[in-house]
């Protein structure tokens, strides 16, 4: 596995590009001399926000001490910098805390398709990527925030079935299909 760390990550921000419903998902760390973007899936933003949440309150319920993050942002600094050049799609994200630091690492490996033979396959995985986004429990809790924000910025849901609404209207298989709205 080739492995890329970003310690510490002066700017780490999530951010989508396209018309809702047809977005593409982007995570991306900046240190001072080095920006890494990487392309991942809307349930992995969300699964990743909820993780991020869980962390947070089990950590202070362990360091009850920590202050606590408030997660102010400001759009235009959360807004991934361009050239957008993603360097892989994810496949597993995990979260680790390093205490000493007061810095939690998210982990984004790189996504391995499945081989045609078993040499093919290793060979895969050993030269899979991994990057380490070591980053501040501030810049997670923004992170958390803007997730969320541009999350409902995407299709609005219908009440009813809880699928999303297209822009040119949506059959409601609770309506049976029969009217659009």
């Amino acid at each position: 596995m080739i492995e890329l760390n970003l310690n510490p990550c002066t700017k780490f921000t999530t951010d989508a590009i396209g018309k809702p419903g047809q977005r593409t998902f982007f995570i991306q760390g900046e240190t001072d001399n080095e920006t890494i973007t990487l392309i991942y899936e809307k349930i992995q933003l969300q699964s990743l926000i909820v993780a991020i949440i869980r962390f947070f309150e089990n950590l202070h319920e362990k360091y009850p001490d920590l202050s606590h993050e408030e997660g102010k942002f400001s759009e235009s600094d959360m807004r991934i910098t361009p050239p957008v050049d993603p360097l892989f799609r994810i496949g597993d994200l995990n979260l680790t805390f390093d205490p000493d630091q007061d810095k939690v690492c998210i982990v984004a490996k790189e996504i391995i398709f499945e081989q045609e033979d078993p040499a093919s396959q290793m060979k895969a995985q050993e030269e899979a990527r991994i990057v380490n986004y070591w980053c501040l429990r501030e810049q997670l809790s923004q992170f958390v925030n803007w997730g969320v924000e541009l999350l409902q910025r995407g299709r609005p849901i219908c009440p009813l079935c809880n699928e999303p609404i297209e822009p040119e209207g949506h059959l409601c298989p609770k309506k049976n299909g029969h009217k659009k709205h």
